[in-house]
């Protein structure tokens, strides 16, 4: 990912930071507001009876692993599925982003270790010298980590340990 994304910013691809949404908008009142004009009616009909981003993603980028991969997989969301407000409301649909807040949902379903994490529901053992190491970034940001077994297997092509 950050290879791709290094490359973009060195070939002048990335004309201007990348906006990422009505989130960091601290104007509670503008914020309600950009979230509405930021719905799209949501009906996705993909290629091979996919019925979302996700599913069409899989089905024209199966092995996601490398720089090209991540780039095809990009260029298609921005290009051909409908970029952000496709991705956002499919999110949303899915339990994994609050509607009223854009806020990534902190709940047992869809779980979601670095957002319950984020939202002080669960304490990562451990990482407590890290978020320190942030000094005045630590209010703002959190240091979180992949179980070790997540780690040991990142890019094993057993079933059980595929997303």
């Amino acid at each position: 990912v950050l290879k791709v994304l290094r490359e973009e910013a060195a070939s002048a691809l990335v004309a201007r930071p990348i906006q990422l949404g009505v989130a960091q908008c601290e104007n509670k009142a503008i914020r309600q507001k950009l979230m509405i004009a930021d719905k799209v009616p949501f009906f996705f009909a993909g290629t091979d009876g996919a019925t979302s981003v996700k599913a069409e993603l899989v089905g024209r980028v199966p092995l996601m692993k490398d720089a090209s991969s991540y780039r095809e997989a990009r260029r298609l969301l921005t290009e051909d599925l409908g970029g952000y407000k496709t991705l956002r409301e499919e999110l949303i649909r899915s339990g994994f982003v609050d509607d009223t807040t854009g806020d990534l949902t902190a709940s047992p379903n869809p779980f979601n270790i670095f957002a319950m994490i984020a939202a002080g529901k669960i304490e990562q053992p451990g990482m407590q010298e890290e978020q320190e190491r942030l000094g005045d970034f630590a209010a703002e940001y959190l240091i979180c980590c992949n179980r070790p077994v997540c780690d040991e297997y990142w890019d094993s092509e057993d079933p059980e340990w595929l997303g």
